[in-house]
């Protein structure tokens, strides 16, 4: 892994409406890319700010001293990543985010990726599809990512569609 400093890199991560549901295909098993080599692969602080909620976003208790927020306007996740890169497979696993926290796909030798993931939170009361794409370079890189969450709690299936702004630093 690289050890070098990264000025940034910004993912804008933008969240279409409910009609436009992620599914587990649209998520899963998206193909490797032609990336020569491990360029991007690093360990790197992120921070994930929610911008906006649409749809049924409610909060689920997961017990008497935790209320899972699925998606909070203004809300700030902060964690670590681990990008690992094999030639054109990139992985971004992500520590501290309540969105798909493993996302898989490929990367071009031009820098554009394609990832996507699926996890399940508060004892799998709650899915989260997401799937990002865009471009990365040696000084950061910016993508879009699409999540839909769905889940039960006390009252019938919700379903949240959110837009999100992802920034990773190393």
């Amino acid at each position: 892994m690289r050890t070098s400093a990264l000025a940034g890199i910004a993912l804008a991560v933008i969240l279409c409406g409910c009609d436009e549901q992620l599914s587990d295909e649209d998520v899963s098993g998206l193909p490797a890319g032609d990336a020569l080599g491990d360029a991007f692969a690093g360990d790197y602080t992120m921070e994930l700010l929610t911008l906006s909620c649409e749809g049924l976003c409610l909060p689920v208790q997961v017990s008497e001293l935790m209320v899972l927020h699925v998606c909070d306007v203004g809300a700030r996740q902060s964690g670590t990543a681990r990008v690992s890169q094999t030639d054109g497979r990139l992985q971004i696993d992500i520590d501290g985010a309540l969105q798909a926290s493993r996302l898989i796909g490929g990367v071009d030798g031009d820098g554009s990726f394609d990832v996507g993931g699926v996890t399940t939170a508060a004892s799998r009361a709650r899915t989260f599809r997401s799937r990002v794409q865009g471009t990365l370079d040696a000084n950061g890189g910016t993508g879009s990512m699409h999540t839909s969450s769905t889940g039960r709690s006390n009252i019938p299936e919700q379903q949240c569609e959110a837009r999100l702004e992802l920034s990773l630093w190393r």
